[in-house]
């Protein structure tokens, strides 16, 4: 809290239902307390959820360019590889190309 003043009241947007009531399970919730871009207290948090399935889908930090963070931040979350995602999805990466389309011919 001392860095990212997480301990302040977040701003919260979403989940959203839309006019033709599909709803979008999406959450942000932020902490910017200090707007002042050269401040040396300036920082942001921000999460982002999905609320269906129950998972922070997102975590962004922004801190002041002059703020010196004098230890590294230890994040408990360890990263998903791209092969692992694809293994998980069977997800099939798609090339585009301009070749035309094939039409098969008529005999």
């Amino acid at each position: 809290p001392e860095i990212t003043h997480s301990d302040a009241p977040p701003e919260l947007q979403g989940p959203y239902t839309l006019k033709n009531g599909e709803h979008i399970p999406y959450c942000r919730v932020s902490w910017q307390p200090v707007t002042d871009l050269d401040s040396d207290g300036y920082s942001k948090a921000r999460v982002e959820i999905n609320t269906h399935e129950k998972q922070v889908v997102g975590l962004y930090l922004f801190f002041a360019k002059t703020n010196r963070v004098a230890t590294p931040l230890k994040i408990d979350v360890e990263p998903e590889l791209e092969s692992e995602f694809r293994e998980r999805t069977k997800a099939k990466m798609f090339i585009r190309t301009n070749a035309p389309p094939r039409i098969p011919s008529a005999k």
